[in-house]
């Protein structure tokens, strides 16, 4: 399937490492890429409360270091935006340049994992910017859907062609799942 797959907030890499090793199972070597700025700036909770969440930048370079070591020992590609996800919208709308051999704008994304803002408008803006860069049989994962109000963003998907394939719910203090969908 063509597409890269990317991580909106990728923290500590977590979920980055979990999509690359399947990738790797399945011998797909098309680039993974991660968005999240880092820099322990101010976020917006439900309610519009500011808070930092001590993503500093001290978090960014061993996440980097890390990761990057870990695709030159499995021979795959990360490329990394230090942009919150809006500002990759706008700098990166008709596709991201990728060099193999050579250059070519890449405008489709056959898996994107949602864990950024856990609010329903900026999840909202985030789905509205991919839904129709999936191509059929790509995937939507959103991880924390229970923190907000996912029911309008499964409307929105489920009219527009996808179907849920996969929900997990973690139990416990603090616990979060996964809701994923397909494009039919």
């Amino acid at each position: 399937m063509p597409g890269l797959t990317c991580e909106i907030g990728v923290r500590a890499g977590g979920s980055s490492y979990k999509i690359m090793r399947e990738k790797q199972r399945c011998d797909d070597k098309s680039i993974h890429i991660g968005i999240d700025p880092f820099g322990n700036i101010l976020w917006t909770t439900e309610g519009d409360k500011k808070i930092r969440l001590d993503y500093n930048n001290k978090m960014k370079r061993k996440m980097l270091r890390d990761m990057y070591a870990w695709c030159c020992e499995n021979e795959l590609e990360f490329l990394y935006f230090p942009l919150e996800d809006t500002e990759f919208f706008k700098r990166y709308s008709d596709g991201v340049p990728i060099y193999d051999e050579e250059k070519r704008i890449e405008n489709q994304y056959k898996l994107v994992f949602f864990d950024g803002p856990h609010q329903y408008e900026p999840v909202k803006v985030e789905v509205d910017f991919f839904i129709d860069k999936i191509p059929s049989g790509g995937v939507m994962v959103f991880d924390d859907w229970e923190w907000y109000d996912h029911s309008k963003i499964q409307t929105m998907l489920l009219n527009r062609g996808y179907s849920t394939v996969d929900v997990e719910i973690n139990k416990g203090p603090g616990a979060s799942g996964t809701i994923s969908y397909i494009k039919k």
